[in-house]
C-alpha cells in the first residue's frame, strides 16, 4: 500500500508553479500525493489531475490574523486529515505550516514543514500591533511544531531566528535546503541579448519587495536619456500593509518609465527576454524563486544583501549586491551593466553555473525526501 502525503499550500497556483517537481519526485518514490489549496483554480486543478494528483480545497485567509477564520481553517484541515489519513504532510508558507501542524495533533501523521521565509514576522516590530502579532506567532510556532517532526529551512538566518526565539533547540529535527530549487530543464540556459538592456522585476507589488526602488531607479536613469527598458511583472496585493496602488504603476507606465505586464502564469518568456534580473527586496525572504529562475536561464542578478537574497549572488561574478533601501546603490548597479554590456553575458554564464551547482531542484527534493522518511 502506498504511503500518502499531503502537500499543503496557501496559494493554489503555487502547487504547479513551485512544487510540481517535488510532487513528481514523491510519485516516483511510490507516494500517493494529494494537494491542498484555498482557491479552486481550474487550470491548476487540471494540471494536477493530469499528473494523477487529487486536489482538495480548504478555507484560508492568507493575510493577517483573524481568530474566527483561522480557527475555522484549522478545524477544516483536521476534518480533512481525519478523513484521508495521510502518513505525511508537507506544508509550506507560514499559515499552512502553523495550522496543519496544529490540526494534526493527536493523529498519527508526520510532517516536514518548509520554512520558505518569515515575511513580516521576521522584521523588528515597530509598533504595539506588530509586537503583539509577533508574540502571537512565536507562541503559535511553539505550540504547533513537534520536535519529532522536521523543519526544512532555506537559509541559516531563519534557523538562527527560530533558535533565538526558542522555537527550535538541540532536540529539534531540521535541515537546510538551497531554496525551493529550480528545474534546470524548464528554465534552460539561453544566451542573453545585451544590445538593448532590459531590466526585469518580478514579484508581488509591495514596497518591501523593492518595487518602488526599482521604479525610482528607472525614473532616474530615464532622465539621462539612456536607452534601456524596465519591465515589471507582478500581482497587486491589496491586503498587504505596504501594497502600492494600480494608479501609481499605471502613471509610470503612461510616462514611459516602465513597461508593466501585470500578473502572468508563465514568467519564462519574460526572463528569457531580459538582460538583467533585479529584485531590491527588503522582505524577509527564504530564497526567492524568481532569483533562482533567473539564475538558471543565465541572467545577471542585482539584489539586496538581505536574508535569502544574498545566497544567489557571488559579487562581481554573477551579480551585484546592494544595501537594502539604497536607491543610489541600485542606480549605480544598473549603470554598471548599461556601461559594461560586455559583462552581461559573462555574468549570465556564472549565474547558470551557480544554479547547476547549488540550486538544482533535484538536489533540493532529495534533501526533502531523505528527511521526510528518516526515522
Amino acid at each position: 500500500m502506498k504511503n500518502k502525503v499531503f502537500i499543503i499550500s496557501s496559494y493554489t497556483i503555487s502547487l504547479v508553479n513551485f512544487r510540481i517537481e517535488l510532487i513528481k519526485e514523491l510519485q516516483r518514490q511510490n507516494f500517493e500525493v494529494i494537494a491542498l489549496g484555498p482557491e479552486n483554480d481550474k487550470e491548476t486543478i487540471k494540471k494536477l489531475s493530469n499528473e494523477g494528483v487529487r486536489f482538495i480545497r480548504y478555507n484560508l485567509h492568507r493575510n493577517g490574523l483573524n481568530p474566527i477564520s483561522d480557527i475555522f481553517s484549522i478545524l477544516m484541515l483536521r476534518k480533512i486529515l481525519k478523513k484521508y489519513k495521510p502518513n505525511y504532510i508537507i506544508p509550506y508558507t507560514i499559515k499552512p505550516v502553523l495550522y496543519s501542524n496544529i490540526a494534526k495533533k493527536g493523529l498519527n501523521i508526520k510532517s516536514l514543514s518548509l520554512i520558505t521565509g518569515l515575511g513580516y514576522y521576521g522584521n523588528t516590530p515597530t509598533n504595539i500591533k506588530e509586537k503583539i502579532t509577533t508574540r502571537i506567532l512565536t507562541q503559535l510556532y511553539k505550540f504547533a511544531l513537534n520536535s519529532k517532526d522536521v523543519l526544512a529551512f532555506q537559509n541559516t538566518d531563519d534557523i538562527d531566528f527560530f533558535k533565538d526565539r526558542k522555537i527550535i533547540n538541540f532536540k529539534s529535527n531540521y535541515c537546510l535546503t538551497p531554496g525551493s530549487g529550480v528545474d534546470l530543464q524548464k528554465f534552460n540556459y539561453l544566451p542573453v541579448n545585451s544590445k538593448n538592456v532590459n531590466f526585469l522585476f518580478i514579484g508581488r507589488l509591495i514596497k518591501s519587495k523593492g518595487i518602488e526602488l526599482f521604479i525610482e531607479a528607472a525614473k532616474a536613469i530615464k532622465k539621462s536619456n539612456i536607452s534601456c527598458t524596465f519591465t515589471v511583472i507582478g500581482m497587486f496585493d491589496t491586503n498587504s500593509p505596504d501594497a502600492i496602488s494600480l494608479e501609481l504603476i499605471n502613471d509610470y507606465e503612461t510616462k514611459g518609465i516602465i513597461n508593466f505586464i501585470g500578473e502572468v502564469k508563465n514568467v519564462l518568456p519574460f526572463i528569457n527576454n531580459c538582460s538583467v534580473f533585479v529584485l531590491p527586496s527588503y522582505y524577509r525572504e527564504g530564497v526567492p524563486r524568481t532569483l533562482l529562475e533567473a539564475l538558471s536561464v543565465g541572467r545577471p542578478i542585482i539584489t539586496t544583501n538581505n536574508v535569502g537574497c544574498r545566497e544567489t549572488v557571488h559579487v562581481g561574478e554573477n551579480g551585484l549586491l546592494i544595501p537594502i533601501k539604497d536607491l543610489n546603490a541600485l542606480i549605480n548597479s544598473m549603470m554598471f551593466f548599461i556601461t559594461n554590456k560586455d559583462k552581461i553575458a559573462k555574468f549570465g554564464l556564472a549565474s547558470r553555473s551557480l544554479a547547476e551547482n547549488k540550486f538544482d531542484v533535484k538536489l533540493v527534493n532529495q534533501i526533502i525526501l531523505d528527511n521526510l522518511i528518516k526515522e
